[in-house]
């Protein structure tokens, strides 16, 4: 005997409803996984303003390189793996010591040993280069071909700041008995920087979510970058539309990049923010101080700085300032990058301040040159 004409018509509404339900899954799961794939596309031509490729598929489970503790985001210790860094998209191998540092073991120190400690951020990190073309690597190096028993040791750390680098000074920096202590210091080290996680969770898996995140954090930034431009600057956040590489040659593109930056590295454009830097550049100081170590400072620029047509040495006025008043040795590193980049013509970083492999080399030229003199004067003075 057939069914009712009611229950045929029911299991008849269930299964288009099913039906309907497992169409509309199909469908945007592929509109998903072909969004991901246009926007792995998309990052691929444009990252930062600069061609740049794409955190590959077959990468996307790297594993997470930080730990999140009370001073801050730390590298994981006793790490031995490959990773892919956003800012310059290589396969690039990644190993920590015992102490965190990216860096060889630290191991007691030999006879005639001079140990120099690099305190900085991710430009001293250079997690998107080998460790080798690192800027520490290299000035070793560099170093070794004049002086004997020069080791330097990377402490970098990727979204430190300086209040950061002296945490990271007292917490492990101290225990590798150095000789001198570098502070590599960025246009954003004035505040405790945000930090760009190496993608993690559904982001290390979908562009769609990571980007979901970056437009998120954007929002935020944005937000306060507002904010402390108008508060600092005195005048309103620039609105006007620039074309892309206007910043080059005209001079209020340029500025609409600095407030658009205000709460990273635009920063360094007011006096707020060396104040804010110098009571922890005062505390290094002290502490290398009474333990006979010697310091010394280096600033790194914006890559906008390096490659505008014009010059603007805003801040570091301000740097060389400071480093006078404290009477600390410095280098600014603007007029060098800057100089290299006309001589080579071409860009020596891959977005607005991580260094190429190239841009390494001649920070480590520099660096060495720098210190030098420096190392050969805590020599003749050592007892």
């Amino acid at each position: 005997m057939d069914a009712p004409a009611s229950s045929r018509d029911v299991s008849s509404r269930r299964r288009r409803f099913f039906f309907t339900i497992v169409t509309l899954l199909l469908a945007t799961t592929a509109t998903l996984i072909f969004g991901d794939f246009f926007l792995y596309w998309w990052d691929a031509r444009r990252v930062s303003g600069r061609p740049a490729p794409p955190i590959p598929w077959t990468r996307l489970s790297d594993p997470p390189i930080n730990d999140d503790t009370p001073g801050g985001m730390r590298l994981k210790r006793f790490l031995d793996c490959e990773i892919v860094d956003p800012a310059s998209g290589r396969v690039v191998k990644f190993r920590t010591n015992a102490l965190g540092y990216r860096d060889r073991p630290v191991l007691p120190r030999e006879p005639g040993e001079f140990r120099i400690l690099v305190l900085g951020d991710s430009i001293t990190l250079s997690a998107y280069t080998e460790e080798e073309e690192t800027y520490v690597r290299q000035l070793e190096h560099l170093l070794a071909k004049s002086l004997t028993g020069i080791r330097t040791i990377n402490a970098g750390m990727r979204g430190a700041c300086l209040r950061e680098y002296l945490l990271i000074l007292t917490e492990t920096g101290l225990l590798t008995q150095p000789d001198m202590v570098l502070v590599g210091l960025y246009l954003n080290d004035a505040k405790r920087s945000r930090t760009f996680p190496l993608p993690e969770g559904l982001a290390a898996y979908s562009a769609i979510a990571r980007r979901l995140q970056e437009l998120s954090l954007v929002n935020e930034l944005s937000d306060e970058s507002r904010e402390r431009w108008e508060r600092y600057a005195g005048k309103p956040f620039p609105t006007k539309s620039f074309p892309e590489e206007a910043w080059r040659t005209d001079r209020e593109a340029f500025e609409a990049l600095i407030a658009a930056a205000a709460v990273d590295w635009g920063f360094a454009w007011f006096p707020a923010a060396w104040e804010e830097m110098r009571p922890d550049m005062q505390l290094i100081r002290e502490l290398t101080d009474k333990y006979g170590i010697r310091l010394a400072v280096a600033l790194f620029p914006s890559t906008y700085q390096v490659e505008a047509m014009f010059l603007d040495t805003t801040p570091q006025e301000m740097f060389d300032k400071m480093m006078k008043e404290m009477k600390l040795p410095y280098l600014d590193l603007l007029p060098i990058l800057r100089a290299a980049y006309r001589e080579r013509g071409h860009s020596l970083a891959y977005d607005n301040c991580h260094l190429t492999p190239e841009g390494n080399a001649v920070v480590a030229d520099a660096l060495a040159e720098f210190l030098r003199p420096l190392i050969k004067e805590a020599n003749s003075s050592a007892p």
